[in-house]
């Protein structure tokens, strides 16, 4: 696969494509990135700390603090309606790892 350079217009295989930023441009490929954020739909900015990602977040502590927003009427399946029979497997599993944990 190819990229196309917009700093020089040459098109680069997409393996030495960050090489060539560094050589040429003197860019480092998230830099690019950033000035070229269209051409690139896999990245986007971390919700938390802006730095650009492939995932959700950028690291485990910027998910921590998103987990963290999720509770409450803000959490995903607040509200949602649970049997009686999922009621008792969490129950009987939250009762055995109690007892696991010695608590």
């Amino acid at each position: 696969m190819k990229v196309k350079c917009r700093k020089c217009e040459r098109e680069i295989g997409l393996k030495g494509f960050s090489h060539h930023l560094k050589m040429l441009h003197d860019t480092i490929f998230i830099e690019y990135v950033a000035e070229n954020l269209g051409d690139f739909p896999n990245y986007r900015p971390c919700p938390i700390c802006k730095t650009l990602t492939t995932g959700d977040t950028c690291s485990y502590k910027c998910s921590a603090e998103v987990r963290k927003s999720r509770i409450g009427k803000d959490a995903p399946r607040y509200g949602a309606v649970l049997s009686d029979e999922t009621k008792a497997k969490i129950g009987s599993a939250n009762k055995r790892i109690i007892a696991e944990n010695g608590h």
